[in-house]
């Protein structure tokens, strides 16, 4: 089985952050994938132009690079990403993230002895800006609990590694979706009866900064409630399950200060750690 890496990298990402992503994909790991597929979602900064060059000249072959005439946002550069991708399974990473040194190879390692298993996350360290570890982000491991936390999102999504097919046959991310487009996601494909499983370790730094907060507005917060009550109709969820898609909401009537408290605070309480 052959793995593919996809990631979208767009003009406002820092050349660094890329930087570090594309070392841990391909220096630092105990299994190299086949290729690393990097879409450039519209025109990018030279700064990252001349970074992909260079690392173009470095793996030539194994560095395969689309380019969209204008910025399409995460869900089109990601579908492209995997159509144009060459592997059997296809690891998400997202280009201010770093991959830890044994991740590729324990989740290649874990689809071949589980072939039931279609999507598969890991846990992860969050990381600042400077990349200091601040906790430790955990999630279900097993089918039945990620399924009984599916209206909580219980992957994380830059740690997913998939069955291409799966996620070809049930149409890949909805392109009409701005953010949390793995949310929306997750439920499509639990209704089409694909597989779960996170592997308790943490095996990515998923990079949580204040600009996380900006990203994530008012208007992104509604639509992943909304995303959620259908999720929970689809799957035809309990009342428990809607009460908690609702919970975004909270973050919108609260300033950026107290919003990363509340946030911090839900962490305690979270069903995905359980």
């Amino acid at each position: 089985m052959t793995l593919s890496v996809v990631l979208s990298v767009y003009a406002r990402e820092k050349p660094v952050y890329l930087e570090q992503a594309l070392e841990s994909i391909w220096d630092n790991q105990t299994l190299r994938p086949g290729e690393i597929v990097l879409v450039e979602d519209g025109a990018l900064t030279p700064g990252l132009y001349n970074l992909i060059d260079s690392w173009k000249n470095k793996l030539q072959n194994n560095l395969l690079i689309v380019k969209l005439s204008e910025n399409k946002g995460l869900a089109s550069a990601l579908n492209a990403g995997i159509k144009h991708s060459s592997g059997d399974y296809i690891a998400r990473m997202d280009t201010d993230d770093i991959s830890l040194p044994a991740r590729f190879e324990k989740q290649v390692a874990f689809l071949q002895n589980n072939p039931d298993v279609d999507i598969l996350g890991t846990w992860a360290h969050d990381i600042d800006a400077e990349g200091n570890k601040l906790s430790l982000r955990k999630v279900p491991a097993t089918h039945q609990k990620i399924m009984k936390y599916i209206w909580t999102c219980p992957l994380i999504h830059p740690s997913v590694m998939f069955k291409k097919q799966a996620l070809l046959d049930v149409g890949l991310y909805n392109e009409s979706i701005a953010r949390r487009q793995d949310y929306e996601l997750w439920f499509r494909c639990a209704a089409a009866g694909l597989q779960f499983a996170n592997i308790p370790e943490p095996l990515l730094l998923y990079r949580f900064t204040e600009a996380w907060f900006e990203k994530n507005n008012a208007s992104v917060l509604w639509q992943q409630a909304k995303m959620g009550w259908r999720g929970c109709r689809m799957l035809k969820l309990g009342p428990v399950a809607y009460i908690g898609t609702a919970f975004p909401l909270l973050k919108i009537l609260l300033p950026k200060k107290a919003g990363m408290k509340v946030a911090a605070l839900f962490k305690r309480v979270d069903p995905r750690n359980r």
